[in-house]
């Protein structure tokens, strides 16, 4: 996406708000999608592989009545349900924050080569143009934070959810 996004900006091309924001969100979309299925297939072999009852829906008592086996079965699809719930949600918070970081992103450089332009016809000393720059790097770094900060939040929560199981 990224590269995408460098190679439409340098290219010179002139493309429309409006092309770059439905590839953008065709680009989400695909990541939510890979990401959905994914994680559908790793919550049907966890709950295939398992030959016990989740820890969740474990019972005291050992019977084997026909209530006990229902109610397991319905204990062990909500799990996956709840587990399939938690990730997509994941998923989608990854992929909105994403896609605002990407916007941020392009509207920093743009502000950023239009200030330059700017200044550099005007003919403003020097100075100032490197203080722009440092802006523009500063801002970028704050972004590249923020995309850590997210991963990571993804990374716990996932290992949370599969704790839970």
């Amino acid at each position: 996406m990224c590269h995408w996004v460098v190679s439409e900006f340098l290219s010179g091309r002139r493309r429309s708000s409006a092309d770059f924001s439905v590839g953008v969100i065709g680009w989400a979309l695909a990541r939510v999608v890979e990401v959905a299925a994914v994680a559908g297939v790793i919550v049907v072999i966890s709950s295939s592989a398992s030959s016990s009852r989740p820890r969740l829906c474990r019972s005291s008592s050992k019977s084997t009545s026909s209530s006990s086996s229902s109610s397991s079965s319905i204990c062990s699809s909500s799990v996956v349900v709840v587990v399939v719930v938690v990730v997509v949600v994941v998923i989608l918070i990854g992929v909105i924050v994403v896609v605002v970081i990407v916007y941020v992103v392009v509207v920093v450089i743009l502000v950023g080569v239009i200030v330059v332009v700017v200044l550099t016809v005007v003919e403003v000393v020097v100075v100032e143009v490197e203080v722009v720059v440092v802006v523009v790097v500063v801002v970028v770094v704050v972004v590249v934070v923020v995309v850590v900060v997210v991963v990571v939040a993804i990374v716990v929560v996932h290992n949370h959810v599969v704790s839970f199981q």
